[in-house]
């Protein structure tokens, strides 16, 4: 068995570590959303009582944090502003509690809530550490209705308002993985596979956890009330799935839309939203963009199960399209989501007495963005865009860097961010890993990432000089020099993990990570690219952590 199976924390039970870094580093996420979303360790499920109607759930997480060179750039104590844009050195710790919450108020109806508190050690701070304003982050607040249930090979219910959503059959969902507040349907015809619909998402006002980079998290979603009341982003879908056909062999296959509204919210490096850059945040007309994007695509896998131990592999692909509209009576044109994604995976675990011993590897690539001389060097394409998977790496670019290996449909229009340290873009990667655990007590592990940036660029850098003398609004002679970084590696994560479960309740452990940054952030940018500025000789950026997590 699988280290982390043995280590998988209930549904009900949530992570701690929502706004870990308001002193400038980034919080915690974990694999998956809503009650695990950014613990850092996992426990064991906790017992279940299938007679009570009432289940709940507290959790309590008290971290230790240090870490330097997020910005990857060397210390320099040249001037005051030198020291703001390379000092990045920072100790911290928290505490969170969570709270989960299930209650059958009928035989066939369920209230659900989970929400949690997570503030920095330090003074008065436990109040709240975030620039979110609510004291709790809801993660669940939903009502389950089983319409038909335990008919033979028919059974129909839905969720109705804040719920986690996924496409499933791997660990990290790289296409759609997220918190939805809107409505699911699910229909299961037993041998004939299950339907897994969305209806409806009501995108524009929500987030989670797992995107609080840099503290950065907003409690609203900035839209404002010009555009005719087109402001909200809306997505649409769903999947089919049948892991009854055969034994151990699990398909899948989805398809999704999103209708993107106006907002003015500025995103991270960027004028405006993209669901009104067209109109410049406004300024231009009360009309949206009318962009819009969807992705369709499949993932497949087979898992064989033997006395001691199990082996699986899986494959998926994924292909995305539509529109982002822009200004093009300024110079710029309109950008595409045309792309694909696509990956491999393999892993397996043995029992050999009291040890599980585990591996897994894992291949990705997604399509990164298109810029093309021929059009003075804008971008004509965002390459792969999902419907916001999960983010990429450990402890260090996952948990504190937040980066995703695609851009995305975000709540105000397409994220695609290649020069941020909170990176949305295209990118290619390997990972591989090895896990210890013995007795169900002890548990090590070793993980590494191999990634590379997949945008393209056919500007001629020569050229530069010459273009930046008419570049259209909102644009500089930095964007364009920026461009020499795509195509290039991006660097090497290496991660490690030690946990001890003291008992059923408590479990403590250590982590630590280094990223060692290649090619792409040794090309420096100007801040008006983005926020990674890189280094000609980029520094390592290195994480350590120690902690505890109590569930009941």
């Amino acid at each position: 068995m699988d280290v982390m199976e043995r280590l998988s924390l209930p549904v009900c039970w949530l992570p701690l570590s929502l706004i870990v870094v308001a002193l400038s580093a980034h919080p915690l996420a974990a694999q998956e959303y809503g009650p695990d979303d950014t613990a850092s360790v996992q426990l064991p499920d906790k017992d279940e009582d299938e007679e009570r109607k009432l289940d709940l759930s507290v959790g309590l997480i008290s971290e230790f944090h240090t870490m330097n060179n997020l910005d990857l750039r060397r210390l320099d104590e040249s001037s005051d502003q030198a020291i703001i844009e390379s000092d990045d050195r920072n100790t911290f710790g928290y505490s969170g509690v969570s709270v989960g919450l299930d209650y059958e108020l009928l035989e066939r109806t369920e209230f659900n809530f989970g929400g949690i508190h997570s503030a920095l050690w330090g003074n008065d701070q436990l109040g709240r550490a975030s620039s979110f304003q609510n004291f709790l982050w809801i993660y669940q607040l939903s009502v389950e209705w089983d319409i038909i249930e335990e008919r033979e090979n028919l059974e129909l219910e839905t969720e109705i308002g804040r719920q986690e959503f996924k496409i499933g059959g791997v660990d990290k969902d790289f296409f759609f993985h997220d918190t939805i507040d809107g409505v699911t349907v699910e229909l299961d015809l037993g041998d004939f596979g299950a339907f897994k619909m969305l209806p409806f998402d009501f995108y524009s006002a929500n987030s989670r956890p797992a995107n609080v980079e840099f503290a950065n998290y907003l409690g609203g979603d900035g839209t404002v009330q010009r555009f005719r009341g087109d402001t909200n982003t809306f997505r649409f879908g769903g999947v089919y799935e049948n892991t009854e056909w055969i034994e151990g062999l699990e398909l899948r296959a989805f398809g999704f839309y999103a209708d993107i509204g106006a907002s003015t919210r500025n995103g991270e490096g960027s004028e405006a939203a993209t669901g009104a850059d067209r109109t410049f945040a406004g300024s231009l007309g009360n009309f949206s963009d009318r962009d819009f994007s969807w992705m369709v695509g499949t993932r497949n896998g087979y898992t064989h199960e033997f006395e001691r131990g199990h082996i699986g592999v899986f494959g998926e692909f994924a292909q995305s399209g539509g529109i982002d509209r822009k200004f093009v009576q300024a110079g710029l044109v309109d950008v595409t989501n045309q792309g694909t994604a696509y990956g491999v995976g393999v892993d397996g675990g043995v029992e050999i007495g009291r040890v599980d011993l585990g591996a897994n590897l894992r291949f990705f690539h997604a399509d990164g963005g298109g810029y093309s001389n021929e059009f003075d060097g804008m971008q004509f394409t965002h390459g792969f865009v999902s419907f916001k998977g999960e983010q990429v790496g450990g402890l260090n670019l996952d948990r504190y860097a937040g980066m995703h290996p695609s851009s995305y449909v975000s709540s105000d229009g397409i994220d695609d961010t290649p020069n941020n340290t909170a990176r949305k873009s295209g990118t290619q990667f390997l990972h591989g890993g090895v896990s210890f655990a013995f007795a169900e007590r002890i548990n090590a592990s070793l993980e590494a990432w191999y990634l590379l940036d997949t945008s393209q660029s056919n500007l001629n850098q020569d050229r530069i000089p010459e273009l930046s003398e008419d570049l259209p609004f909102g644009y500089n002679e930095g964007d364009l020099r920026s461009q020499r970084r795509f195509g290039l590696p991006l660097g090497v994560e290496l991660d490690g993990e030690l946990s001890v479960q003291v008992n059923d309740f408590l479990a403590l452990y250590g982590k630590g990570g280094i990223f060692l940054p290649s090619d792409f952030y040794s090309v420096e940018i100007s801040r008006t690219a983005g926020s990674a500025l890189g280094s000609p000789n980029p520094q390592n950026f290195w994480t350590a952590m120690i902690g505890s997590a109590l569930r009941f």
